[in-house]
């Protein structure tokens, strides 16, 4: 048996093992004066889509019709890739004694259309996401009480 001196140090069992060693980090990516300049012209761009973007007025009294077809906010916000403050600028009907809400799927689309378009898109080549992967609700009944009950979940037939 080896002498006790020429042992390894005791370590807790709980101690972590020795630090392994980082791999070396990737050399910084170096953007050639072409991709700069496409940078610039796409921050330009929106840059001034946000300046035309303003908000909807606040009106709590927006009751859609029967067969509206919406969707809450937060989904059409994940769904449609925007951000909070172009889904400011859309109307919404408010769920009484809630802080629900719903907006119209058409303005989402809208919206949306209208953001590829001013971004450098052509409105040929823009395609919206499938209605199978939209979360929506249709307005069921033209009561005048605004509730969820309202509206019921809209499933697009198959072909």
């Amino acid at each position: 048996m080896p002498a006790y001196r020429t042992q390894k140090r005791f370590r807790c069992a709980f101690a972590s093992p020795e630090p392994a060693a980082k791999k070396p980090r990737a050399p910084k990516k170096v953007l050639s004066p072409e991709e700069k300049a496409a940078n610039a012209l796409t921050r330009d761009k929106k840059k001034a889509w946000e300046a035309t973007l303003a908000p909807a007025p606040e009106n709590d009294s927006i009751v859609w019709p029967k067969g509206t077809v919406g969707m809450f906010p937060n989904d059409a916000k994940t769904a449609f890739k925007l951000t909070p403050k172009e889904i400011a600028t859309l109307r919404r009907e408010h769920v009484q004694n809630s802080r629900k809400s719903f907006v119209r799927l058409a303005d989402v689309e809208d919206l949306a259309r209208r953001k590829h378009i001013a971004l450098g898109g052509s409105a040929d080549d823009y395609t919206p996401p499938s209605r199978w992967s939209l979360s929506t609700h249709t307005r069921s009944s033209d009561d005048a009480r605004r509730v969820q009950t309202n509206w019921g979940i809209y499933r697009p037939q198959r072909y």
